[in-house]
């Protein structure tokens, strides 16, 4: 039975621990620092597995458990997949580290909720890409699609190594194959997303028509109320926004917060990857 009352002095000190490791690490992440950062949190990574009991399954679960911690892991688990990915950009190292993370998480939290089992997945995936295996990172995003068929990040997340990063080989072909197998699935999640990505991939391609095409795709789900309400769609001008020159550094922003550039999405939907990208 969850309580949240901890009486046990061992736990009570590893939360104590935890919630520290935690906070320092943000500390090191809003001054740059971030492979400082992802090394406190690995070592903070190890007490959250001391602390996991089998009967807690999801980070909700863990939370509720130990309310005593000043950080919640539910908040900070996908920040610290997402550093380790920014920390790898330096030292491929701490790809290793994303993919053994990404792997534990979903071990230890097996009924995690499936925006969180996605982000991790995905995360798995760019970092084995990133170190070169690649079959391992196709198995990895295959086996997602077929978990997730209707999510279109799992298939955007696989289509943009083909050819959105800089080190991708440009297969345009193989990009399309997997965003057009997304948007045969008539109850696709955030269709337009992929329909916004497929235009840039087509612009990018040298492929006016089928750029306008997908352009014209978008407007016309505007255009039916009952699609707008269903998922939510912005106006067009808002989904494709103009692209500013400048990305404010005043904060180091977390997966779900807005993106910066003023679309309206969260971050890890708008310019996360191309800004991990930069860095």
């Amino acid at each position: 039975m969850t309580t949240g009352v901890v009486r046990d002095s061992s736990q009570r000190g590893l939360c104590r621990q935890l919630g520290i490791r935690i906070a320092k690490g943000r500390w090191l992440v809003l001054r740059g620092q971030v492979a400082p950062a992802c090394d406190e949190w690995l070592r903070a990574w190890e007490v959250v597995k001391q602390l996991t009991a089998p009967d807690i399954r999801d980070t909700e679960e863990f939370d509720r458990r130990y309310r005593i911690l000043s950080q919640r892991v539910s908040d900070w688990c996908q920040d610290f997949e997402m550093e380790l990915g920014n920390a790898g950009l330096d030292n491929p190292l701490y790809y290793e580290q994303r993919v053994r993370y990404a792997r534990e998480f979903i071990a230890l939290f097996p009924d995690e909720n499936a925006l969180v089992y996605l982000n991790m997945r995905r995360a798995e995936g760019e970092a084995l890409w990133a170190l070169g295996h690649r079959a391992e990172a196709e198995a990895v995003y295959r086996a997602l699609v077929e978990r997730l068929p209707d999510e279109a990040w799992a298939y955007i997340g696989w289509a943009d190594r083909y050819w959105l990063m800089q080190s991708s080989s440009h297969e345009y072909e193989a990009a399309e194959a997997i965003m057009r197998r997304a948007l045969e699935r008539p109850k696709l999640q955030e269709r337009p997303d992929v329909l916004e990505r497929l235009a840039d991939l087509y612009g990018e391609w040298g492929k006016p028509a089928e750029r306008a095409s997908m352009l014209e795709q978008i407007e016309a789900l505007q255009a039916r109320p009952e699609l707008r309400r269903a998922i939510d769609l912005p106006p067009v001008f808002d989904i494709l926004p103009p692209e500013p020159t400048v990305e404010p550094v005043a904060r180091k922003l977390g997966r779900n917060d807005p993106c910066w550039c003023g679309s309206g999405k969260k971050y890890k939907r708008c310019h996360l990857d191309s800004d991990q990208q930069r860095r």
